[in-house]
Formats: structure tokens, sequence, C-alpha cells
């Protein structure tokens, strides 16, 4: 069993702040960022029914910013064209 200090839970929150307080605030707030590698990696696997539906959720500001990113493979923006108004 181990034993829980107060200077223990310090250092922990301590550093919970340091990981966050260093990541850019534009990354952190970009929440399309972890789409590109999952939405490529499926559209290597073939899963263009999953890519569809992930699109079909997203709104046109979204889809448009979406297809900007680097790294997205390019079947995948022809494929969000297609739900863009």
């Amino acid at each position: 069993m181990v034993a829980w200090h107060a200077r223990s839970s310090y250092v922990v929150r301590n550093r919970l702040r340091r990981k966050t307080d260093t990541a850019p605030e534009e990354l952190a707030a970009d929440t399309l960022v972890p789409l590109v590698q999952l939405l490529s990696v499926w559209c290597q696997e073939g899963r263009r029914g999953a890519i569809r539906s992930v699109v079909r959720e997203l709104n046109s500001v979204d889809l448009s910013e979406l297809s900007s990113k680097p790294g997205l493979d390019h079947e995948v923006v022809t494929i969000i064209f297609e739900f863009i108004e």
C-alpha cells in the first residue's frame, strides 16, 4: 500500500498544470486535427462509408476547414467536397 501525501497531490496538480499551459491555444482549440489522421487511415482501409457518416455530421464551415488541413488524404478531400453546400 502506498501512502498518499499532500505533497504528492501538489506535485501531480503542478505537473498537469504545466502540461496544459505549454500546449499552444490554437492547437488545443482545433478539434478537427485528430480527424485528419483518422479519416486518412479509414480511407486507406477502404472504409469510405464510415468517412461519409462522419463528414455528414459536420457543418459546411468545419468541412471547408477540414478539407484544407495538411496531411489529409486526397480522396477524403473529394468526399468532403461532395457534402459542402
